[in-house]
């Protein structure tokens, strides 16, 4: 600062209106130079050993100027040092604090940032407030120039000091870095990697048009100072210390929430939202001296919040890069952008100076109003692609697949298949036959026709079933007598084709199947007979298959299950419920692929009881998912009778089958249902599954109004759940108790995982939240910062809390304070945990809870009781009778334990 009060009192006094922009653009093409070696330091030695290099060159710098000036005194020559140390003092005002910048980027993440960065500008700012009032005294001896010069060789030198003693806290260690070392290329080609990205380029855009805004208003603010002061020394060195102190004002007290509860999006909107309404403000009032309000505000805003939240962008680049990045962006763009806003300026000089006061102001206001507002867009911009990018870093942005247009073929291309099919190798022409099935690819008869009679059996088959499909009728009959000799495979492929294509209503082509010498065959056939409306034909094929269903043979009964599912018209519960109830596991297995809309009713108990056992449950839930409406309609009802029973059990296992087996809408009933499960254990899970199912069946917008409504309330869930958590005693008797909660913790982020997935499906969040749990505090610190962009910094610091706690984390809580909180609880987990954790102190104020354990329906909760009794009741008696009345239990467990207690005692 001493050195900006230094150039600005240079460049008005020594130096003519017309040549002030010049001098700008001068200084500035010497800092892009000197960034283009500071970006090739930062790649060789860090943005620390830059830092170094460039604040000795600069003292070497000043300390021959300031030489220069004692040994010229009145020779004449004093202007073109003043020119030369006008550029040194512009280079020391923005190559220092680029450097710096990259390297506090580089050690800290984002919630280090937000909590230092503050206060890192406000030490800043007293050595602001100090300079500018030095440089105001200074202003009042006749050796100023001599003075100020000394005086920032003297900070310059100080700096570099401390940089030798406290060097090693500054570096970036090589195993810290998020990405690879950085190759030692030539500069061209680092540059092409630095500007080659959509991130670097937003950056870019958002230091030049942010230069753009204030290189104008500086312009400007300069001209009419010139205008207005006399002594420049004092005044700039009175502005300085003016908009300092206001600095350390804001940065102790504001920056920090603004970072914190704002973000890095509110950092970099701020300014530019200012001098918008600054400049309409100065249009209103129609005044030249708003420029003085705009200069104060950017001096003000732009070194304690715009510049930290520049820096935070540089955050969701590798830690490597960032002294790298942040030298060329920053410290090359932003002289390079007033090096060219000066040269404009310059030959529009007429248009900025010419014409009343109003029209002064409106050109300039205007001008202004423009720039902000396109500052303000790339900003919105940068804040988007820096979430993405934290994203990639941390391994959790989705790749987007939805969009990708459907595949269409064009009619050369086919043509050229087919050509190809007709010569080729067996493996090829059995994929290409293949293709042509599923893509149901007309006009290939022929080229199918030549591997009839061939030695493949694969490329039979496909040939058979394409044929099937698309030949004429007395084509038809001729591959009928055909397939008749060939395997029992292709006779059954050759049949299914023919059901589903547009013969699949002229019997006479099944009727020839009758008489295969296959039982398999002739059952198909049959069974597709029994679907034709014509009773001769279908009484033809029921006198077949009853031979088989009725069969002593069990292999024939086999077969007729088999063939069953073919049936489409006719209830066939009766039939399956004797397979059902066969001791014969296989047949429940093919008896299962025939259940249909027709007899799901009627199968109902033994389909749920399957279920509950977990007994081909995969299968039972495709076939109910085929049933449609009515299935949803027989579980509805279901579901409405457990409620009434208050059978949480069974309403759990509905619940559960209902998700998996159907269609779930957005629905306030079923909402409603779970939760009526209450504390149920298996409730987090079975929202988890209807969050699932929901996404994929709503609409997009009244989903976003569901997910925003609810995550509120699993939040407060799951916060209960960790707070629990963090507050658990560590020792031994609360094991049970750490493993249960921290198994809730993770169902419900999970939960939450899935809701927070519907407001921003562009990340990963399943990924982001195990990377947080397992990469330390910086990972933690980036994806909070991605979760602040996803939903708002007061919810994100919620999510983390809830997800990110660990057992013992928290203020411990006593026995009895855990019982308060837990044992009104239905959980039989929480239950059982309850009384694992019971000393003999806790049992004695307790009993009574153990007792109504001891009468459960839980077994396991039973059990616990039982043991809790015996390891702490005084009273042997009661223990006696305790087990005396436990030995009848169903659960042999429980059985053994009392009766071991008894034959103990």
């Amino acid at each position: 600062m001493t050195a900006r009060a230094t150039s600005d009192s240079f460049l008005l006094k020594y130096f003519e209106p017309a040549d002030i922009s010049l001098m700008i653009m001068s200084a500035a093409s010497l800092s892009i130079v000197l960034a283009l070696l500071s970006t090739y330091l930062c790649s060789k030695y860090q943005a620390f050993g830059a830092m170094q290099i460039t604040t000795a060159s600069l003292v070497f710098a000043l300390l021959v100027i300031v030489s220069f000036l004692f040994i010229t005194k009145g020779m004449g020559v004093e202007q073109g040092i003043f020119i030369f140390a006008y550029m040194i003092c512009e280079v020391i005002v923005i190559l220092p604090m680029v450097l710096f910048w990259g390297m506090a980027v580089g050690i800290l993440n984002p919630s280090e940032s937000k909590k230092w960065f503050g206060l890192i500008g406000a030490a800043g700012t007293c050595g602001c407030i100090l300079a500018g009032y030095t440089v105001s005294l200074a202003s009042k001896s006749e050796m100023v120039n001599e003075l100020s010069l000394g005086l920032v060789t003297i900070l310059l030198i100080s700096a570099n000091i401390i940089l030798l003693l406290k060097g090693e806290k500054l570096k970036v260690p090589t195993h810290l870095s998020s990405g690879k070392a950085v190759q030692r290329t030539s500069l061209a080609q680092k540059f092409k990697v630095l500007f080659s990205g959509r991130q670097s380029v937003l950056m870019t855009l958002l230091v030049v048009f942010s230069a753009m805004a204030l290189s104008v208003i500086d312009i400007n603010f300069k001209f009419e100072v010139r205008k207005d002061q006399e002594d420049l020394y004092d005044f700039f060195g009175l502005f300085y210390t003016y908009t300092s102190v206001t600095q350390l004002i804001l940065q102790l007290l504001i920056v920090r929430a603004i970072l914190t509860r704002g973000g890095v999006m509110a950092a970099i909107s701020i300014l530019p939202t200012l001098l918008i309404l600054t400049s309409i403000g100065a249009i209103f009032f129609g005044t030249q001296d708003a420029i003085y309000v705009g200069k104060f505000i950017t001096q003000v805003v732009f070194f304690t919040i715009e510049y930290v939240g520049l820096q935070m962008l540089f955050l969701a680049v590798s830690k490597q890069l960032r002294g790298q990045m942040n030298s060329a962006v920053d410290g090359l763009t932003r002289p390079a952008t007033i090096a060219t806003i000066s040269l404009l300026i310059t030959y529009t000089l007429p248009f900025w100076q010419s014409g009343s006061e109003s029209e002064i102001v409106l050109k300039l206001n205007f001008v202004v109003i423009f720039l902000c507002g396109c500052w303000l867009l790339i900003s919105r911009l940068n804040y988007k692609e820096y979430l993405a990018s934290l994203s990639r870093m941390l391994g959790s942005k989705k790749m987007d697949f939805d969009d990708e247009p459907q595949a269409e073929f064009d009619p050369k291309f086919i043509e050229e298949l087919k050509v190809s099919f007709r010569g080729a190798e067996a493996t090829d022409a059995q994929l290409l036959g293949e293709f042509a099935i599923q893509m149901n690819l007309p006009g290939w008869n022929q080229e199918f026709k030549s591997y009839l009679d061939s030695d493949n059996q694969a490329l039979r088959k496909n040939a058979l079933i394409y044929l099937a499909r698309y030949e004429v009728e007395n084509v038809l009959n001729l591959l009928i007598k055909k397939v008749l000799t060939d395997t029992q495979q292709i006779q059954t492929a050759f049949i299914n084709s023919l059901s589903k294509s547009d013969h699949h209503r002229e019997g006479g082509f099944f009727i020839g199947f009758l008489k295969s010498e296959y039982g398999q065959v002739q059952c198909n056939a049959a069974i597709t007979l029994m679907n034709f409306e014509d009773l001769k034909t279908r009484e033809k094929g029921e006198k077949v298959f009853n031979e088989y269903l009725y069969s002593a043979e069990d292999e024939k009964k086999q077969m007729a299950l088999r063939a069953l599912p073919r049936l489409q018209n006719l209830d066939t519960s009766l039939i399956l419920s004797n397979f059902l109830s066969d001791e014969n596991s296989k047949s429940h297995k093919l008896a299962l692929q025939s259940l249909n809309s027709l007899n799901l009713e009627s199968l109902f108990s033994r389909i749920i009881e399957m279920v509950r056992k977990n007994h081909y449950k995969s299968l039972i839930c495709q076939k109910v998912e085929q049933c449609g409406k009515i299935a949803e309609d027989i579980l509805d009802q279901k579901i409405r009778e457990s409620l009434e029973n208050k059978d949480l059990e069974e309403l759990s296992l509905l619940l559960g089958f209902r998700l998996e087996a159907t269609e779930i809408k957005k629905n306030d009933e079923f909402e409603e249902w779970l939760r009526n499960l209450g504390d149920h254990t298996a409730r987090d899970a079975l929202e988890i599954l209807y969050v699932r199912k929901i996404a994929v069946s709503t609409k997009p917008k009244e989903l976003l109004k569901w997910a925003r409504k609810n995550l509120a309330e699993v939040l407060i869930r799951a916060k209960k759940v960790s707070s629990l958590l963090s507050s658990v005693p560590d020792l031994s008797k609360f094991d049970t108790l750490t493993f249960i909660l921290t198994g809730k913790q993770r169902e419900l982020t999970k939960l939450l995982t899935e809701i927070i997935s519907i407001l921003d499906r562009s990340i990963d969040f399943e990924k982001l939240f195990e990377v947080a749990r397992k990469k330390g505090t910086d990972a933690q610190s980036e994806v909070e910062e991605v979760l602040k962009g996803a939903l708002n910094p007061k919810l994100a610091d919620e999510v983390m809390y809830a997800t990110l706690t660990t057992p013992g984390s928290g203020k411990k809580m006593e026995f009895e304070n855990l019982f308060d909180e837990l044992s009104a609880n239905s959980s039989s987990w929480y239950k059982c945990s309850l009384l694992l954790a019971m000393y003999s102190k806790n049992y004695e104020s307790h009993s009574d809870f153990v007792d109504l354990a001891l009468r459960d329906s839980d077994p396991l909760v039973r059990e616990c009781a039982l043991q809790t009794l015996i390891e702490n009741e005084k009273n042997q008696e009661k223990i006696h009778e305790s087990c005396l009345r436990m030995i009848e239990d169903e659960s042999l467990g429980i059985a053994d334990m009392a009766t071991n207690q008894i034959q103990v005692a």
